[in-house]
């Protein structure tokens, strides 16, 4: 029975860590467009936080990749018309 106690706590702990980290990534991503010189060159979007800065974009960068997969349409590279 203990045994059982000590997982059920691991996993609990677990899921309440990873939707603290979550939300934290969701309450403080702003997708901002910026200009980049990269090979395709144009207009990107890139990930701002509210809070943290370059320590944000490190701690966050798993939270960034995956909600890139899972909302594309938020972070698809906008076309330009002329």
């Amino acid at each position: 029975m203990r045994n059982a106690n000590k997982v059920l706590g691991v996993v609990v702990a677990v899921i309440v860590s990873l939707a603290v980290y979550f939300g934290a990534y969701y309450a403080t991503v702003i997708p901002t467009f910026e200009f980049a010189d990269d090979l395709i060159g144009g207009i990107i979007l890139v990930p701002r936080y509210t809070v943290g800065g370059k320590v944000a974009e490190f701690v966050f960068a798993p939270a960034h990749r995956l909600d890139v997969m899972l909302r594309p349409d938020v972070w698809k590279r906008p076309r330009l018309s002329f």
